[in-house]
């Protein structure tokens, strides 16, 4: 299981009593749904409607993202979660490691390492400035994502190459 599932499975037995982790999103072919049969602490939630997920996420207080797969790059859920101004636990991999800036946006743990999943996860409930100090660094770079201020530059940026490529006389149609 590439994605980290069991390692995420197994940081959150350890956790207090107060904890759950909530699991959303397609399985891979390899997914072992039967770990989270008698699981104390975690529930499937199955796939989301991408309408439901800005709620989903506003619902929770991190996003525990292990995943070590190979191929990983900017995961959309990790954006979604910091333009929520959620912090996001991750593995140190791929794009991933690019995406998630530690200590100011989350952080990043050793691919693979339940016991590392755990620790970030315990340091941020005993650290609560820290938390908070991750909530508004998820949020501020959230913001670097966010289509519209980029629509905004290409849309001035296409602007400024029409006017000149104008012929003189001539005005540039606007769109």
């Amino acid at each position: 299981m590439d994605k980290g599932l069991a390692e995420a499975l197994e940081a959150c037995r350890h956790l207090p009593e107060n904890c759950h982790l909530n699991v959303f999103g397609p399985g891979m072919s390899d997914t072992d749904f039967s770990l989270f049969e008698g699981h104390p602490r975690a529930t499937y939630g199955g796939v989301l409607d991408p309408a439901e997920i800005p709620g989903v996420l506003g619902e929770h207080d991190l996003l525990v993202y292990p995943s070590y797969y190979r191929s990983e790059g900017y995961p959309g859920a990790i954006l979604e979660a910091f333009q929520c101004g959620l912090p996001v636990v991750a593995a140190r991999t791929g794009g991933v490691s690019e995406l998630v800036e530690h200590e100011e946006s989350g952080l990043l743990v050793e691919p693979r390492s339940a016991a590392e999943v755990e620790s970030a996860i315990k340091r941020l409930l005993d650290e609560p400035d820290l938390y908070r100090r991750l909530c508004e660094g998820a949020k501020r770079r959230g913001d670097q994502f966010r289509s519209a201020d980029w629509y905004d530059r290409v849309a001035a940026d296409l602007h400024s190459l029409c006017r000149k490529q104008t012929p003189p006389g001539r005005q540039a149609k606007r769109p």
